[in-house]
């Protein structure tokens, strides 16, 4: 982050990646294995090539096939390195 005698905000610069740039005042991002596995919370996922990615997801388990992980909204299992609350929702639309 940036800040310079005009600007009282800390701003990113450009070349950051949205995903980080969008975060931005919602806290700090905590490691994966410390996240709730029993709420829905954002999730930080690097990716092996391109922009990390910022998703609203869970842990899944299935005991009866022996799988389990983060997922976001649609099902899509990710590769998960970081984590942090869901914001609260604007008091009026």
């Amino acid at each position: 982050m940036t800040t310079n005698a005009d600007n009282t905000h800390n701003t990113p610069p450009a070349d950051e990646p949205l995903a980080l740039r969008l975060s931005e005042g919602l806290g700090a991002w905590l490691p994966i294995a410390t996240a709730p596995r029993d709420a829905e919370v954002l999730l930080w996922v690097k990716v092996a090539v391109g922009t990390p990615l910022v998703v609203q997801g869970c842990w899944y388990s299935d005991e009866d096939i022996g799988d389990a992980g983060w997922i976001d909204t649609n099902g899509t299992s990710w590769p998960v390195t970081h984590w942090m609350p869901l914001p609260a929702p604007p008091l009026s639309a």
